[in-house]
């Protein structure tokens, strides 16, 4: 018994751990500009929660979403580059399973 409640202890340590990101903040989210690639924005934010890319003809947009419990990022990039993004705060998105 004592097995199993050490392993589910870990198990929550480490989805607490994944949902804090630190370095998701507003002072990085600040960091990003205008032309910045994916791998630039990768290195200041860390890898992203989720990623959906839509391609036509020779030109690319991918919306990339960063998130922890009360701070959301959504860039999107054109061609592989930042041209728009957004930051969310104080609100948890729901997981749908």
């Amino acid at each position: 018994m004592k097995r199993i409640a050490k392993f589910l202890c870990f198990c929550g340590l480490v989805v607490l751990l994944a949902a804090c990101n630190p370095k998701l903040t507003k002072t990085s989210f600040d960091s990003i500009s205008t032309g910045m690639t994916l791998e630039d924005v990768t290195a200041i934010l860390g890898q992203p929660s989720s990623s959906a890319t839509l391609g036509f003809g020779q030109n690319s947009v991918a919306t990339v979403r960063w998130e922890n419990r009360n701070l959301s990022i959504v860039i999107q990039f054109i061609n592989g580059r930042v041209k728009i993004k957004q930051l969310v705060e104080g609100v948890s998105t729901p997981r749908v399973s």
